[in-house]
């Protein structure tokens, strides 16, 4: 791309003259015309810059360097914590979900964290922690893993051991396990990173909101506790002692498949009109991608009548749905 600005002393001073500044106004449309084209298009711009090809892509060279990265890994920095996980606590079952995205791999063993800056520094149970990408997310090629380690931390990415700044070759459409774990359970890792290309990069800082909702394709779990009896929604009796309340959540990769759970049936009030329909049981069905049926039992009641859902005063009341790989 060449570009030429014209000299200031065409365009101002004592040398300067009509012909000179007119000149200079002509190189200066020409400097802006290869800067930024001539239709007035971002893409043709962005072409001219060089930072987009012929085809209105980015070249390889730019993608091979990081340039346009995204960290295939979700909570890499483990702000998210929708379980509420407490640091340090054993978990009951193998392969079981701590901060989102993050299951701890042995049965009983746990995972320890802290966060300082907005930094979360994990401390490694001995058979590790472990994230699986789901290949979805996985474009085939070279990738390289970034990560701040100390101890006697080991990654392994699909059980082949990597260094900070190791690369490997994802293939798409294929999930990949990433395993971080510490023989003597001190080690610890923060900031982990997998990216397109062979050179890694700064650590990828999504808003938290974004990260938030990237975790909630595969876990979500909605609280009620804004404030004590508070609405959930609208509903219907069917029959004389059954109240159906359709609820719609973030869409999840699978439908049908994992599970939903909720508080106990306690924790929640239904109402026909002014009056409280007493419940003895919940329970969720018809699980799909989008929504779960909340079925309650409740006491005699009019069929086909409207009637609401809400907070039962202060308990703690909430709906988990889980599409973990």
């Amino acid at each position: 791309m060449a570009i030429q600005l014209p000299d200031v002393s065409d365009l101002k001073g004592p040398s300067a003259t009509r012909r000179t500044i007119g000149n200079g106004l002509e190189k200066m449309r020409g400097f802006l015309a290869d800067l930024f084209g001539t239709d007035g298009k971002a893409a043709t711009s962005l072409a001219a810059l060089g930072i987009l090809d012929s085809d209105g892509r980015l070249p390889a060279s730019m993608a091979t360097t990081g340039l346009t990265r995204k960290n295939l890994l979700i909570n890499g920095n483990p702000l998210i914590n929708q379980r509420g996980y407490v640091s340090g606590t054993a978990t009951t079952g193998a392969n079981e979900y701590t901060l989102d995205r993050w299951r701890v791999v042995t049965s009983g063993q746990n995972l320890t964290f802290s966060t300082a800056l907005n930094v979360v520094t994990m401390t490694l149970p001995v058979d590790g922690i472990e994230q699986v990408i789901e290949g979805l997310n996985i474009q085939s090629g070279t990738h390289v893993i970034s990560f701040v380690a100390t101890g006697d931390t080991v990654c392994k990415v699909d059980g082949v051991t990597k260094v900070n700044g190791g690369t490997f070759t994802l293939t798409g459409g294929t999930n990949s396990t990433i395993k971080f774990s510490s023989a003597s359970g001190a080690g610890t890792v923060k900031l982990i990173q997998i990216e397109l290309g062979s050179i890694a990069t700064d650590f990828e800082h999504r808003p938290f909101a974004r990260e938030l909702e990237l975790c909630k394709r595969y876990f979500e779990r909605i609280n009620w506790d804004d404030s004590d009896s508070q609405t959930i929604g609208m509903g219907a009796f069917i029959g004389t002692t059954s109240f159906w309340y359709i609820f719609n959540f973030t869409e999840k990769r699978v439908g049908g498949v994992g599970s939903a759970e909720s508080s106990a049936y306690t924790t929640f009030n239904c109402f026909e009109g002014d009056t409280s329909r007493a419940i003895s049981a919940i329970v969720l069905t018809s699980l799909s991608k989008k929504s779960v049926k909340i079925d309650l039992t409740v006491a005699a009641s009019t069929n086909r009548s409207a009637g609401y859902l809400r907070r039962n005063s202060t308990d703690t009341c909430f709906v988990e749905i889980d599409a973990e790989l």
